[in-house]
Parts: structure tokens; sequence; C-alpha cells
């Protein structure tokens, strides 16, 4: 009704009222569409920040491996950069919340600077490089020592073939371990958290735990040489040699040319190798080992290190038993580089610092040439302290200037400090780390 109204109060003609609706309809397309949900126009979206978080470890020797954080990191790694006092660090990975690098051997102590695409970020903490200085603590008295080991209270602890002993701040030593009859040639042991000790008793072909009560009993092995897998005194042992632990109460055992694993229950396991002398990477019993002498393992992330004396080199096994040769190119020598560029006379014995470093006594005594060699996650090899003499003692000092003899044994505590088993002249060294 009210349009027929309109029609009879206006008076207008008809050509008029087309004209208008055509200028009209014109008008309506030239303006501009409107901004709205439901189109594809993306004029108005936000570019994501890019972040840099935080680091770990945020200290260390030279040579450490870092794991930065962060947010939209450009995921092409030539797209990336990361410097610490103007030395660039080594990218191994990137997405786009992690980074993984390794500081320069040579790197002094700083912030992170980086450059990822076209954004520039730098982390409010340092790292912090570390230096290593060595003290000769004491000679030891009472037995030759072979291996050494530091509880949670900092005691320190070695073994010869038939017994374990604590040792006194003046180098004398008390026996730990019971009668001579039971322990036929020890080849190694290791303290859990607990204070239990657990003695790899290779000529009685199992594994003794001994509690802080002095209370031994055998955890695994049946005591007749073989090979079986199972619970306790059902499983066989063959060649006992090393012995480590993780974080989660396993011990990981050097039998032969196996690796095998036992959990905090008693239950053992082969975690790698057979019993094929080779050297063969691979997944479980895929893999083969030579003859090998030192084991460690980092704790919190349960990836073992064996060092293979045979074929000169160090080896990686993943939890799930998959095995990688990380540094050593199986020819022997003493070559400092990364992976297959880096080369080992006789590695043995191994430990794992609180930032995830391996270390390795490495030697050859007919040189004399015996040197303590530092590694990172990813196979960077360098030689950290060297000796060549048989006589007299180690040499103290900053670690470029000091000297090991024969080194058996590697151990940290929990402040970081690394304790040598100097097994010629029968020293213990300790080495202390501090910053610059």
């Amino acid at each position: 009704m009210k349009h027929i109204y309109l029609k009879r109060k206006f008076y207008i003609p008809a050509l008029f009222l087309i004209a208008f609706g055509s200028i009209s309809g014109c008008s309506k397309q030239q303006q501009p569409p409107k901004n709205n949900s439901n189109n594809n126009d993306d004029s108005g979206s936000i570019t994501k920040a890019t972040t840099l978080g935080d680091f770990t470890p945020t200290s260390g020797v030279g040579g450490t491996v870092i794991k930065i954080s962060g947010k939209n990191f450009n995921t092409v790694p030539g797209n990336n950069s990361v410097f610490i006092n103007g030395d660039r660090l080594n990218l191994y990975s990137v997405t786009s919340t992690e980074i993984i690098a390794a500081i320069p051997a040579t790197a002094n102590t700083g912030i992170l600077t980086m450059t990822s695409g076209s954004t520039p970020l730098a982390s409010t903490a340092k790292f912090t490089i570390m230096y290593g200085d060595v003290n000769n603590l004491y000679k030891i008295h009472g037995f030759q020592g072979q291996h050494v080991q530091v509880d949670r209270s900092n005691n320190i602890w070695g073994h010869d073939e038939h017994g374990v002993y604590k040792l006194n701040s003046d180098g004398t030593a008390v026996r730990y371990t019971g009668s001579f009859d039971d322990y036929k040639r020890i080849t190694d042991f290791t303290i859990r958290p607990s204070g239990d000790i657990y003695i790899a008793n290779a000529d009685n072909f199992n594994i003794i735990k001994v509690t802080p009560q002095k209370i031994a009993t055998v955890f695994a092995g049946s005591g007749d040489e073989g090979f079986a897998e199972g619970a306790g005194t059902a499983a066989k042992f063959s060649a006992i040699g090393g012995i480590s632990h993780d974080e989660a109460g396993n011990l990981y055992v050097i039998d032969g040319h196996r690796v095998r694993k036992i959990t905090s229950s008693g239950m053992v396991s082969t975690l790698a190798g057979s019993d094929a002398d080779g050297n063969a990477d691979g997944l479980g019993v895929a893999a083969q080992f030579g003859d090998l002498a030192g084991i460690a393992v980092d704790e919190w992330e349960g990836v073992v290190y064996v060092s293979d004396k045979k074929y000169h080199n160090i080896r990686k096994i993943t939890p799930d038993g998959a095995v990688t040769t990380i540094a050593g190119n199986g020819t022997a020598g003493f070559v400092d580089g990364t992976g297959n560029g880096a080369q080992f006379y006789q590695p043995g014995a191994m430990a794992v610092d609180p930032s995830g470093n391996i270390w390795i006594a490495d030697n050859n005594a007919a040189g004399p040439v015996y040197e303590i060699r530092v590694m990172n996650k990813v196979g960077l090899v360098r030689t950290y302290i060297k000796g060549t003499i048989n006589s007299g003692d180690p040499v103290s000092g900053s670690a470029p200037f000091a000297s090991v003899i024969n080194p058996q044994g590697l151990a940290f505590d929990l402040a970081g400090s690394l304790y040598i088993d100097n097994a010629g002249p029968n020293v213990i060294s300790k080495m202390t780390f501090k910053n610059n």
C-alpha cells in the first residue's frame, strides 16, 4: 500500500524512472566490495613473529651440542645462522621450534645471536665456556686400581680383580666387598644413586649386587658360562666386561661381542650384537662388535656408548637397539675430527659429562701416547689432555699443559668434575671445570 500511495502523491514520467534505475545500477556495481569473512582477501593477515627462547645446556666445554628452542624458525637450514661472540655454530637440524647446533671448540663465553630468515634475534642468557684444570689427588695405597667411581656423597671408589675398595682422602683403601673366593676377576663396577654397587664378576659369569649394608647377592647370571636371556640367575653370560647404568635403574653390560641390558628387576636381554665378531651397524642382533672395552650411558637420554679397541671406533646404541658408528674410521691413530674423519688408537674407558659430552681414554702404551679425548653428541672429537711418558706422576695444571699416564678409568661427580685413574703410577687425578 505504501508503494501505491507514492505513485498517487508524486507524478514521475516513466522515462525518467527508467533512466534513474539504470544510473543507480551502475553506481552499485562500481562500489568496492565490502571486506568480510567469506572472501579470499588475506591483505589483513598478521605475520607470525619469530622468537628465540631458552637453550640447553647453558654451559660446557667447546664443542658442546646445544638445543635452542623458539617459535616460527625458518625451517630451511641455510636460512638460519647462530653465533657466539662472532664465532659461528655448526647447525645440525632445524625445525620451526628447535635448532640443534654445536658451540665452536675455540669459542668464548657469550650470548647467542642469530638470524632466522630475515629476523635478527639474541638470547638473554649466556653460554658459559668451561676450561679444565687438573690436579693429582693422591696415590692409591693397598691395591692396584682399575677403574674409578664416585658416589652421591663424593666418596671415591676403585677395584682390582678380587674386590671393590673405598678410598680415603690420603689414598689408603678400605676393602668393601667380602671374601676373596666370592669374586673372580672383577672387570668393572658401577654405583647406583641408591648406593647399591653392581660388580661385573667375569670369571664367575655373573653380576653381583652389594647394598650399602654390605649384603651381597647374585643379581643376574647362573654362574655357568654360556648365553641365555632370562630373569636373574636364569640368564647366562660368557665374557663380561664393562658395566654402566641409566637413570631408570637399567644396567648395561659388555658380554663378548654383545651389549646386554638388565632391568631393575633383573631381567636380562640383548640390546645389540651377536656372537659374531665384526664391525657392522644395524638394529639389535644385526649389529656386530669386535673387542669392546668401555661403556657409558647418557643417563637422561638412555643412549649407550661403547668403545671398540679392535675396530678403533665409538658406537652409539639408542634405547631400541639401533647401532651407529659415531666416530672413528677403523684405522688406528690419534686424529681429531668429526665422524669418520676422527681416528682412535685403542679407545677404552668412557664417561658422559652433565652437558652430554662423551669423554674417552685412548691409549698406545708402546708409544707411549696417552690421551683423554672429548666427543660431542654428533661425533666431533678433540684431544683434551695428552701424555707421552710412562714414568713419574702425571703433570697437574691447565688441561692443555697437564698429562695422563695409562688412564684406565673415568668418572664424573655430581658437580661435573672428572676423575681419572692413571693406572701406571696408580694416581687418581681430578679435573675441575671453570668458566673464563
